[in-house]
């Protein structure tokens, strides 16, 4: 995770993202250029970076502000770095095939479900996990589909072997 603190400290992490929020308001044009010349040298770094940056544009275009503050923020200055779980044992990346479900109570929501390939999970500075998860259907029967931030430590929420 040493590459992925330093390419924060470049700025690289928050550069297309709202100042307000602690990113660089830069495009997504010279973002992709960035991740470009990272992955010549190391696709790892670079697939790190953009898995981070997946979380950051979920919390950016769908969060509140006070998860923008909790949650973003750290993850455009490399306090910690987001992670995406979408990848199921069953459906691979393939969303329409998601298990995982959850269901909203009068306490919150229960999520329930298996991911596996939870991109930059598992470190030091794992930040929040995005997990992908079914909520209902829709009227022409697909599923839909939604998003929850799961900040480490959450009561029923595990990381697996890797």
């Amino acid at each position: 995770m040493r590459s992925g603190k330093r390419c924060a400290s470049w700025g690289f992490t928050g550069l297309p993202y709202p100042e307000a929020y602690g990113g660089g308001g830069g495009s997504w044009v010279c973002f992709a250029i960035v991740l470009e010349e990272l992955a010549r040298i190391d696709c790892a770094v670079a697939n790190s970076i953009m898995a981070n940056s997946t979380v950051a544009s979920l919390i950016t275009n769908f969060g509140t502000h006070a998860q923008k503050e909790q949650y973003l923020r750290p993850i455009l200055d490399g306090r910690k770095i987001g992670c995406i779980g979408l990848t199921e044992p069953n459906a691979g990346s393939d969303a329409a095939g998601l298990q995982t479900r959850a269901v909203e109570t009068e306490n919150g929501w229960i999520v329930n479900g298996s991911k596996i390939f939870i991109s930059n999970s598992g470190t030091d500075v794992t930040g929040p996990v995005v997990i992908a998860a079914i909520t209902g259907k829709k009227p022409d029967g697909r599923n839909e589909i939604s998003n929850f931030i799961m900040p480490h430590g959450t009561p029923g929420f595990t990381y697996g072997a890797s």
